[in-house]
């Protein structure tokens, strides 16, 4: 070539232009530049990409012969490339098939060869253009290196500011309000559900709490106010308010680094949802219970009516009393039946006082006295040393123990013991009936306290029901601990009042 080689920093402008233009026309004419001042016949400029670790072919001089050299070159691979990235040496040339090959490592300290340029003529290269070409290479493998650092650095910034669209887009269709405050109580973020529980416009511009603050009503800025107050200072707080138009509202204030998230919920669907559960949940209740009561009701009308019929034709007043017994025994069998009905569909009402849990229990065990001796069943009650004094209603209290005692012969139908006993749980106080009974299964336990829920042929199965009512209204507990041919045995557990067991 008779013609006087470009100076090398054309190259250099060349590659300063890289911040600003990325496409394939720009690596040809670097391309093209790196074969003029080498005077070479052809050149190729590789570029490493990071996702495989190979160089892929970016750009060639002239294009047409792009498809002479590979389209990639991989350390360790035989072929061109082989002894730069594999050895290490500076530059590499070597004669071959189509005249002599210069390939130049673009290698930048710390960031190691991030490409290579590649040079073809016929006749060798000399010494001094060896030279130009490797003090050249580092400074356009520097350029080059900037130039890739500036394209991530620029699709990291667009990935961000993309992810932070799709994040704002999803704040503002949640339905739960957020609001972000920073720890001078600048509003940093308003979605568009806080503003409507909150009652601030769309469009008004919202910068600080005070603002906020001063279109709520006296009742919201208290809750509000002090749940990020106790955020800032570390501590997470939940508090109820009236929000926009009254709707119920339930505000979790979080600390985070530099400030507090504002979590703030309408309770409003959450409460009619509820209430509609309940409806629902009563409205089968009544079903079964209507069934229930038809069923319960059948077999003692059936005795009475036949106990009257049979009193209609006796001559006899002997057997007339007998039949008269019947009916008043089924009369007062309907009674409770009534009574149990009554308590489950009411709410338990507790007149508090306080009671000694061991007289309680005494006066429970005289009332069912005869129950006992017909079932052929021996009371055993183990009082607590020390008199267990709970606040309790004794005429609620009373219901529910002899409805545990009913359950508990009912479960020894040939006989058997049962244990009552008062002592000192932790700071309670446990009452404990336990019979040695049929006792039942996991599955039968787990339904044991639903309503109408009964393993009877006879049972109502409100009893246990009414018994867990009562004891909640009492602020206690209740549980049962049970195995199939093990006996049953209730513990309920008060809070206690002065001395324990």
């Amino acid at each position: 070539m008779g013609s006087t080689p470009p100076s090398p920093s054309r190259i250099l402008d060349l590659v300063a232009r890289g911040s600003h233009e990325r496409s394939e026309d720009y690596y040809n004419n670097i391309a093209n530049s790196w074969r003029e001042v080498l005077n070479a016949e052809s050149a190729a400029l590789y570029l490493l990409a990071d996702e495989t670790g190979s160089f892929v072919l970016a750009g060639a001089a002239p294009t047409a012969t792009a498809w002479q050299v590979p389209r990639s070159v991989r350390a360790g691979e035989p072929g061109l490339g082989e002894r730069v990235l594999h050895e290490g040496v500076s530059l590499w040339a070597e004669k071959g098939p189509l005249g002599e090959n210069l390939l130049a490592p673009l290698s930048v300290p710390g960031a190691g060869v991030v490409g290579l340029l590649h040079a073809r003529r016929d006749r060798p290269f000399a010494e001094a253009e060896r030279s130009v070409a490797a003090a050249l290479s580092q400074s356009v493998g520097a350029g080059l290196n900037h130039a890739r650092l500036l394209t991530k650095l620029a699709a990291a910034l667009a990935a961000e500011k993309e992810q932070a669209k799709r994040t704002q887009a999803i704040l503002q269709s949640l339905t739960i309000g957020i609001v972000t405050l920073d720890a001078h109580g600048r509003v940093r973020e308003m979605n568009a559900s806080a503003r409507a529980l909150l009652g601030i416009a769309e469009a008004e511009r919202i910068t600080t709490w005070e603002r906020v603050a001063s279109a709520l009503g006296d009742a919201a800025r208290s809750a509000l106010t002090g749940s990020i107050l106790s955020a800032l200072n570390g501590m997470r707080r939940t508090a109820e308010f009236p929000g926009a138009e009254d709707a119920p509202c339930l505000v979790d204030a979080v600390p985070f680094s530099g400030g507090v998230i504002l979590l703030i919920e309408n309770l409003g669907p959450r409460l009619e949802q509820e209430r509609e559960l309940a409806r629902v949940r009563r409205l089968a209740e009544i079903g079964q219970m209507t069934a229930a009561i038809a069923h319960e009701l059948r077999n003692p009308l059936t005795s009475i009516r036949g106990a009257a019929q049979m009193m209609r034709h006796e001559n006899s007043l002997a057997r007339a009393r007998e039949w008269a017994a019947v009916v008043e025994e089924e009369v007062d069998g309907l009674d409770h039946l009534c009574q149990q009905f009554l308590d489950f569909a009411r709410p338990v009402e507790v007149a508090l006082e306080p009671i000694d849990l061991n007289d309680l229990v005494e006066r429970a065990l005289r009332l069912d006295q005869p129950l006992f001796q017909r079932a052929r069943v021996d009371v055993n009650f183990k009082a607590g040393r020390r008199k267990p004094t709970i606040q309790g209603d004794p005429v609620r209290l009373t219901q529910a123990l002899r409805n545990l005692f009913r359950n508990a012969v009912e479960a020894m139908p040939d006989g058997g013991t049962l244990t009552i006993q008062t002592a000192k749980s932790g700071k309670g106080v446990r009452l404990s009936v336990r019979d040695t009974g049929t006792g039942m299964a996991e599955e039968q336990v787990a339904s044991l306290f639903t309503p109408f829920y009964t393993t009877k042929p006879q049972g109502t199965g409100l009893g246990l029901c009414n018994v867990r009512k009562v004891v909640e209204a009492h602020g206690g507990t209740i549980r049962v601990r049970t195995k199939p041919g093990k006996g049953a045995e209730f513990q309920i557990v008060f809070a206690a009042k002065g001395a324990g067991a």
